[in-house]
């Protein structure tokens, strides 16, 4: 362009802005460290602004650079669009699209899209990290594409989709002695319960009450107490349950995904605990991406069920599973 400013500039710029470091800006855009300090001194000469200020071990960017980054977000996304098929095919799709999630996201949320996925894009693929402290920064840098957990005070440049609300349920084996107390109709199963241990989830990051044993930053302590066993894997807590007469507490939602591979006894509700509300989050620049426009779709009509409210799951108590 006559006026310097390039496509490249403005990639440049805005990676710029976002990692505020040269060396790692080279890394990303896969230059050399000279090409990164050609254009860092081709963009102050083009916007007539130092545009980034050295910082100890990195670059702090002037409020004039922020706001170029920001307007030549834009600008890309714009560019982008002019190469996009009027038509987004998702058979001719060949992309890997990178999610975090913990592991109960995978029978609750991942698990019903899945075979629409690969159906409509068989050259298409997913990928999963654990979600943890550093999801967002991920996000922010472009190294995620979504991620699927409750979204408790999200930055702005994030947008969320809720996808299910269901409470969570005390669970035992079939079998337990609590399930005759729970057949014969009273609630008298809740005071029997606190004679039996548990098995704790334990969530990071989370700030959740661990109340009634929910799933929660619990901090293991020097005895066990009233807990028999904890763990960070939602799904092993399950099957690890039904080996043992330990209560847990659990998602109604993922207890009826994993009680079809093998029966469980739902007591009934925690009732003095908030429901589960996971939803699937994004950066804001990703929001007009064709195929993130599509990967959605399918969260949406296979996931929430195209609702535009989110109602709370009714639950079921007693043996559920294959024999139920």
């Amino acid at each position: 362009m006559k006026n310097g400013i390039t496509e490249e500039l403005l990639v440049f710029l805005t990676t710029l802005a976002e990692l505020r470091h040269l060396g790692q800006t080279a890394q990303r855009l896969g230059i050399s460290g000279p090409s990164a300090s050609r254009l860092l001194a081709e963009a102050r000469t083009v916007f007539r602004d130092d545009l980034f200020v050295q910082h100890g071990h990195g670059l702090t960017p002037t409020h004039r650079a922020l706001l170029l980054a920001e307007r030549a977000e834009h600008v890309l996304e714009d560019m982008r669009a002019l190469t996009v098929d009027a038509v987004f095919a998702p058979a001719r799709l060949d992309r890997v699209f990178r999610g975090a999630c913990l592991d109960n996201a995978f029978p609750m949320l991942v698990e019903p899209m899945l075979s629409t996925f690969h159906e409509a894009a068989p050259k298409a693929g997913l990928a999963f990290r654990t979600h943890c402290e550093t999801t967002l920064a991920h996000l922010r840098a472009g190294d995620l594409d979504f991620a699927l957990f409750p979204a408790a005070n999200l930055p702005d440049e994030f947008e969320h989709m809720p996808l299910v609300k269901t409470p969570y349920v005390h669970l035992v084996r079939p079998g337990h002695p609590l399930e005759t107390l729970l057949e014969s109709g009273t609630d008298d199963w809740r005071a029997e319960a606190a004679r039996y241990r548990r098995i704790q989830i334990v969530v990071h990051p989370d700030t959740d009450s661990t109340a009634e044993g929910t799933p929660g930053p619990a901090v293991i302590p020097a005895s066990t107490s009233g807990t028999t066993l904890w763990t960070e894997s939602w799904i092993s807590a399950y099957f690890l349950m039904l080996k043992t007469d330990a209560v847990l507490t659990f998602p109604w939602r993922t207890a009826q995904n994993l009680a079809t591979l093998l029966p469980v006894v739902v007591l009934g509700r925690a009732s003095s605990v908030p429901s589960l509300e996971p939803s699937l989050i994004w950066h804001r620049r990703s929001s007009a991406d064709p195929a993130f426009v599509w990967l959605r779709s399918l969260f949406w009509t296979h996931v929430r069920k195209g609702e535009k409210e989110l109602r709370l799951d009714e639950i079921r108590t007693g043996r559920i599973g294959p024999q139920s």
